[in-house]
């Protein structure tokens, strides 16, 4: 019954959740997507795959709120209180459900290690297509638009069919040399021919003002012609506003493309890769210590005996002095040198190996987030008692705020080394599920703990023996 009563609110809080992300992604370009003139079809891919790339976040979101929900109307009407005095313990109502999470979980890992690469493929190549296209050729009266390419056209209005045109002004740079062409018309007519590949504009009652500079070889002097015509058709090219599909192995390289066997490959690379320039750094570094080699050298060195009085310096001269000092402070310089280098390419190394090992742990992450989701959001359901969409609403933004900034901040720590990337990401899990068990102890032993007259009389209590009512 109680898995029953779960089903649906799954399902819609799933899609509301789903929904909402979607929506969020999209705002953030939606200056980018739209105006492009590129049909349904490509908009409902888009959102396809975007939607199936949102479904490991919204999972364990739509499991917390659903408990919340499920377990908050069995509370608030009663009925898990009567499953209780007939002897059924909370455990055995929250079995079902539990293993139904467990389920969702292994659906997650399974979605996320053999689906999302694939799916994370398509969707953000068609994605950077989208972005990539040029708006459709938008002329606004009083203004320039120079999306065509070689010609800026301007326009005094337009008429409400969206082609007729009044007042046409076209400036030519098809020659390269500058606005030496130029195209004014009183009417016109713009249309696009032959599925979109060109632009023709019909212009009427115009001029066409050309200036020719100067030509030595023939000795011609600068010239400047006018030419009218009542009607004149001109074809532009829109080549440049055709969708063009980007090659996906493109994008393939990147972490979020990868499955968790090939993020391992990737990370024992980095691994070796260390190791190999640990090993060559060492060596390099002698080189700079060449003296120190020269053992042979030092053995067959006379020792002379030396003032005691006289200090380091004393022992060379001007010269001398200044071409030891030198020599010295290059070969510190150098020593610096390699050694900042070798250091930020270190940190790069470690840095790029840390970002494919968070990739390969926020799948494991995930898909656990649907069993700690449930085990906070069951326990407190039933301890709030409180159905509909408002109370569970609101506890699960506040619970998945808070695992989101845990997430966050773990994942952050863990990108800049300041924790081991497994603690960094396992961190949100691993809290929340102390406190999901510590709400399910709360749960089986019946506790007001969101109750507001449990704290009211407790308060009560505590006045009464702090000011007693008989006390002068």
């Amino acid at each position: 019954m109680v898995l029953k009563a779960f089903f649906g609110p799954f399902l819609v809080t799933f899609s509301v959740v789903v929904f909402i992300f979607l929506l969020q992604f999209f705002l953030g370009y939606f200056n980018e997507l739209i105006g492009k003139d590129l049909g349904f079809l490509v908009y409902a891919r888009l959102i396809f795959y975007f939607a199936l790339t949102m479904t490991p976040i919204a999972l364990p979101l739509a499991i917390l709120l659903s408990c919340l929900i499920t377990f908050g109307n069995l509370g608030e009407h009663m009925e898990l209180t009567a499953i209780k005095a007939s002897g059924i313990t909370l455990l055995r109502v929250l079995a079902p459900m539990f293993i139904f999470s467990i389920l969702m979980a292994a659906v997650s890992l399974w979605f996320n290690d053999s689906l999302i690469p694939k799916i994370n493929l398509k969707a953000w190549s068609l994605f950077y297509d989208v972005r990539q296209k040029k708006p459709a050729v938008d002329l606004k009266p009083g203004m320039f638009y120079g999306g065509i390419p070689n010609i800026s056209i301007r326009i005094d209005g337009k008429g409400d069919d969206g082609k007729t045109l009044e007042g046409v002004l076209i400036y030519d740079h098809s020659e390269g040399l500058g606005n030496n062409k130029m195209v004014i018309a009183k009417k016109g007519y713009m249309e696009t021919i032959n599925s979109g590949e060109y632009l023709k504009l019909t212009l009427f009652e115009g001029r066409i003002y050309s200036q020719q500079g100067k030509n030595p070889r023939r000795k011609e002097n600068e010239r400047f012609t006018v030419a009218g015509f009542e009607k004149n058709e001109m074809l532009y090219g829109l080549e440049s506003f055709k969708f063009k599909k980007t090659d996906e192995e493109l994008f393939k390289p990147h972490r979020v493309m990868n499955n968790i066997s090939e993020l391992n490959t990737k990370i024992d690379s980095f691994e070796t890769m260390n190791q190999q320039m640990s090993k060559s750094f060492s060596a390099s570094l002698a080189g700079f210590y060449n003296y120190m080699n020269r053992k042979e050298k030092f053995k067959k060195a006379k020792i002379i005996p030396v003032d005691p009085s006289l200090a380091d310096g004393d022992l060379l001269s001007g010269p001398e002095r200044y071409q030891a000092y030198k020599r010295a402070i290059e070969v510190a310089r150098n020593i610096k040198g390699f050694t900042s280098s070798y250091a930020e390419q270190a940190k790069w190394r470690i840095q790029e190996r840390n970002l494919y090992s968070i990739e390969k742990y926020k799948k494991y992450t995930g898909a656990i987030a649907c069993i700690v989701m449930f085990l906070l959001g069951a326990p407190l359901g039933s301890i709030i008692k409180k159905g509909g969409l408002g109370v569970p609403v609101l506890v699960s933004i506040i619970l998945f705020i808070v695992y989101y900034v845990i997430s966050l901040t773990g994942e952050k720590m863990s990108k800049q080394n300041v924790v081991e990337v497994e603690y960094g990401m396992w961190a949100a899990n691993f809290i929340l599920t102390i406190l999901g068990v510590w709400f399910l102890t709360k749960a089986r032993q019946d506790s007001s703990l969101f109750d507001a007259d449990f704290y009211i009389v407790k308060w009560q209590a505590l006045k009464s023996k702090l000011f007693p009512s008989g006390s002068a």
